[in-house]
């Protein structure tokens, strides 16, 4: 077993049903003389191994699609609710006799490639939009999770408790489980669910959450039916801690011909990585990006927010203000760069917004809403607003089924090689007083562990990195981050792979500016 703990755990388990999902036979005399040229002549045709690992199973309906039929999947878990979008070429004319009609699904499934540890990624979508093209049999479908009862309007009443107990009765009702890095909220009021969806109720709800002021709160639905109630600030920390896992080889090796005496995982630490020795392993990073919305964000939340409500009493009220200044990690003051605009200039001081919220009548002075009802609507929305300002898209070499959206982990980058643009970016970092006084990747800590032992598996040797020797850190883009987005893709003919949308409140400062 893995050493490895998550952050966000589970409270209550779903009992939601999904459909029976199967597979046909391919492994017999007659199914192997139909096996499909269009699968790699390194994969091993034994559907058992391929399906879920290699490539998605996805089944509309009794239609199991092929290898040589799925052309595209994107799943993704960026948003509340967790998203599929497919396309496949009908080669066999499923759809001619079979087309999906109102209450039909999507079926998914992916297999985790430490089987041991973790479980398999099974969920139904309800089909939001079919697209076809009748000359080339292709078909693109997108849905959304099927979650029955999520989407209809009630007239619910929810006696006086807390948010956090609240969620936890709607998901009762909805059979899916509820997971949470918390135990407690202190909004204890009396809430109604007026003739609207649930996904309302709750997206409203968790908005005008409150704990203290150092907190703030999100949510969505994981790949495993939870609904997961995050303190977003208590994944943020200056701690180095690292998580033990069994690191995967990138492509499996149920899917490889030849590699069934290989090593498939090895423990390790959870570092991901683009450090050439990691090349072939799902905690490899094929390819990293930086994306930049901080003017949007300010320009359009500003570096705070005033809010102002008449606060009702029982006889009187009176006008009340109250602003808030985005949440920092403690300690990150004077060895990182905070996002607010240039460190010289005091523009963010000025830089404000302001919000009218109406009238607040508070259970203490006779009302029906806690004391914070307004002042938390700001206080999670302006914290969760900043942490879209810039983030790092990372795409790994595999998936990695121990990720899971709000994790905190570290990431270690690389840059080296003769390449131009690797040379370029080394300039890039000396100019900014970013040099690695230890190019030697063995001795950076806290991750030094991401030189643990490896499978050796020919497929992981063989990958085109840069001799590592001439790799070096990139001291400004490696650190913690923290996850902000989850998506698995599929291009026929695969494998699939997993990208991340990384999230960091503050950024290193550059070694010959941190005296200034």
């Amino acid at each position: 077993m893995s050493n490895y703990e998550r952050s966000i755990v589970s409270i209550i388990d779903p009992k939601i049903k999904v459909d029976e999902i199967f597979v046909e036979d391919q492994e017999s005399r007659e199914a192997k003389k139909k096996t499909s040229s269009a699968i790699p002549s390194n994969v091993n045709t034994k559907s058992s191994s391929r399906y879920g690992a290699y490539m998605p199973l996805i089944q509309i309906n009794t239609n199991k699609f092929e290898s040589n039929e799925i052309l595209y999947m994107n799943f993704s878990l960026n948003s509340k609710i967790p998203t599929l979008y497919v396309a496949v070429e009908d080669t066999d004319g499923k759809f001619d006799i079979n087309f999906p009609l109102d209450g039909d699904v999507i079926s998914l499934y992916l297999r985790p490639p430490d089987e041991n540890n973790q479980k398999p990624i099974r969920m139904d979508f309800d089909i939001i939009s079919i697209n076809s093209s009748a000359s080339s049999k292709s078909y693109s479908f997108t849905g959304i999770t099927k979650i029955p009862g999520m989407h209809r309007e009630t007239n619910e009443s929810f006696s006086e408790d807390t948010t956090f107990n609240h969620i936890q009765d709607v998901c009762e009702s909805l059979q899916i489980g509820f997971a949470s890095n918390e135990t407690v909220t202190d909004d204890s009021m009396t809430r109604i669910c007026p003739f609207d969806t649930y996904e309302n109720f709750i997206e409203e709800t968790i908005a005008t959450t409150y704990k203290d002021d150092a907190s703030f709160f999100d949510w969505y639905i994981d790949p495993y039916y939870y609904l997961c109630m995050v303190n977003v600030n208590k994944q943020f920390s200056l701690e180095d801690k690292t998580e033990e896992i069994n690191i995967s080889l990138a492509t499996p090796i149920s899917g490889m011909v030849g590699a069934e005496n290989a090593e498939e995982s090895v423990k390790g630490s959870l570092i991901l990585t683009n450090q050439a020795e990691k090349a072939g392993h799902n905690i490899f990073i094929e390819n990293f990006s930086l994306e930049n919305r901080t003017a949007s964000i300010w320009k359009n939340n500003g570096y705070k927010r005033f809010g102002s409500w008449y606060q009702i009493n029982e006889n009187s009220s009176e006008l009340q203000e109250s602003f808030v200044d985005p949440l920092t990690t403690p300690g990150a003051e004077t060895e990182f760069i905070l996002l607010k605009g240039r460190r010289d200039e005091t523009i963010y001081q000025t830089q404000v917004k302001y919000k009218w919220l109406g009238k607040q009548a508070t259970l203490s002075e006779g009302g029906n809403v806690h004391d914070n009802y307004q002042f938390s609507k700001i206080l999670n929305h302006q914290n969760l607003e900043e942490l879209s300002k810039t983030t790092l898209k990372v795409d790994l070499a595999g998936m990695n089924f121990y990720i899971y959206k709000y994790m905190r982990l570290p990431v270690l980058l690389y840059v080296g090689g003769d390449s131009f643009k690797q040379l370029q970016m080394v300039s890039r970092n000396d100019a900014l007083g970013e040099s690695d006084q230890n190019p030697d990747p063995d001795a950076s800590e806290p991750f030094n562990q991401v030189n643990s032992s490896r499978p050796t598996d020919s497929a992981a040797n063989s990958s085109p990195v840069s001799d590592p020797r001439n790799q070096k850190k990139n001291e400004f883009l490696s650190g913690y981050y923290v996850v902000g987005g989850i998506e698995y893709t599929y291009t026929n003919p695969g494998p699939v792979k997993q990208s991340l949308t990384l999230i960091r409140r503050e950024w290193p400062i550059p070694a010959k500016n941190k005296s200034q």
